[in-house]
Order: structure tokens, then C-alpha cells, then sequence
């Protein structure tokens, strides 16, 4: 009955309709409170995809997704937040359709839920975007991991790093490998793994290696950036002496 009365309401009536249907909980209140959340003033709007995220059935993703891209940013936020709070697989194999096949906007969105939810299972889809050729995603996806991935994938990082195409690239990854190594119970214990991995970079990305050395910190980070002042390359050298001048 609330459902059907619904469209038929005032604004500041249908508020209370829609919270009201909200606590109930019922599934038989989604396509109305779909439609509300698509159509008509954007306190009801907004009030029915709160409502949808605390009903928190699967059955209202089709409406959420839809809004993602709405003109107005309030509501395509709120719905960003309602799609973030659903549980479920459902939910999950939705944010991953989003993020394999759809526009560079849903791609992002999709890597920001990826995190929010801690999907830990997305982290290779993840990887595959840090290493694709869309310069913007490429970035947005290796901050990502540097928030949601572990030391377990820090060997993949380091690739990433290796195959950097621009300064953007190896900052973004420098910063994520420094996050990561942080992450592990002993920092330290990267060490030995990025240190493996001067020898056969290129300046650029020794640089960076160096100042994630820095980052981790400790005895065996500190011999490590040592050996590099007495590097040939004199970028090489100066980011050696730099670091070691911050170290603490």
C-alpha cells in the first residue's frame, strides 16, 4: 500500500514513505523506490537511494549502477555509497562487470569500490589495469593497490614499476611499493627484494627504488642506499645522497 501511494505523494510525504519503507525492510518496496530514486526532487531522490542501500538487496543494483553516471553529483555520489554499503557477491560481480567493460569514469568508480569494499580478490584485475595502455586508469589503479594490496604482491609492483611509461607512472607506483613494504609486520623484510632490484633498472626507476629504501628505513636499507652514491649516473648518485641526508 505505502508503495503504490508513493508516486502520488507531496515531496516532504514521500520522505517519510520512503524512510518508512526503509526500516520495514521489504523487497516488494524496490521498483517503487527505484522509480523514486530516478525521477522527481532530489531530497526524494536521495531519500530512496538511502533507502535501497539499507533494504540492501541485490535487486536494486540495476538502479544504483544507473545513477552512477547521473548529471547531478550528489545524487551519483549517493549512489556510489549505497552500492558500497550492499554486501553480498551479487554486489561484487557487478563492480567487476563495471570495471572490465565499461566507460573510463565507471572504470574509476568501480577501483574506488573495489577498495571501500576491500575486495581483496580484485587485486589481480587491479594489476591487469596498472598495466594497460590507458595512461589515466594506469594510475588511479596502482594508487588503488598501494591502499588495498599487500607485501604478497610487491614482486608484481616492482614489475609495474620496471615498466613505467612516464613520471606520473613512477610516482604512482613508488608510492604504492612504499605503502606496501610499510604494510608488512617487519618493513625490513622488503628490503632484499627491492634492493635485488637496482642493479638491472634504469635511472629513473633506481631513483625511486632509492626513496622507497628511505620509506622502509632501518640498517639494511640504509648499506643499501649507500652503495648506490658511488652510482655512475649522476641523478643516480644525487638521489643516493639525498636520502641519506633524510634518513632517520
Amino acid at each position: 500500500t505505502l508503495a503504490t501511494e508513493l508516486p502520488t505523494l507531496p515531496a516532504d510525504r514521500q520522505i517519510v514513505v520512503i524512510q518508512t519503507l526503509a526500516k520495514r525492510g521489504d523487497d516488494a518496496a524496490l521498483p517503487a523506490l527505484s522509480a523514486a530514486a530516478r525521477t522527481g526532487q532530489k531530497p526524494v531522490r536521495l531519500a530512496a537511494i538511502r533507502a535501497l542501500a539499507v533494504i540492501g538487496s541485490p535487486s536494486a543494483l540495476p538502479a544504483l549502477v544507473d545513477l552512477l553516471g547521473d548529471a547531478d553529483r550528489e545524487i551519483a555520489q549517493a549512489a556510489q555509497e549505497s552500492l558500497a554499503s550492499i554486501p553480498g557477491t551479487k554486489v561484487d560481480a557487478a563492480i567487476m562487470a563495471m570495471l572490465a567493460d565499461g566507460t573510463t569514469d565507471r572504470q574509476i568508480t568501480a577501483m574506488d569500490l573495489i577498495v571501500r569494499r576491500r575486495m581483496i580478490t580484485a587485486i589481480p584485475a587491479l594489476i591487469d589495469t596498472a598495466d594497460g595502455t590507458d595512461a589515466k586508469l594506469r594510475t588511479v589503479a596502482v594508487n588503488k593497490l598501494g591502499e588495498l594490496a599487500g607485501p604478497a604482491e610487491l614482486p608484481q609492483l616492482l614489475d609495474l614499476l620496471a615498466k613505467a611509461k612516464g613520471s606520473e607512472d613512477l610516482e604512482a607506483t613508488e608510492h604504492a611499493l612504499s605503502a606496501i613494504c610499510l604494510k608488512a609486520p617487519k618493513p625490513d623484510s622488503s628490503v632484499g627484494l627491492v634492493e635485488a632490484r637496482l642493479a638491472q633498472s634504469q635511472p629513473a626507476q633506481k631513483c625511486a627504488l632509492l626513496r622507497v629504501l628511505g620509506s622502509i628505513g632501518g640498517a639494511s636499507a640504509l648499506r643499501a642506499v649507500r652503495s648506490a652514491v658511488n652510482d655512475p649516473n649522476a641523478e643516480v648518485h644525487a638521489t643516493a645522497i639525498r636520502v641519506m641526508g633524510g634518513w632517520n
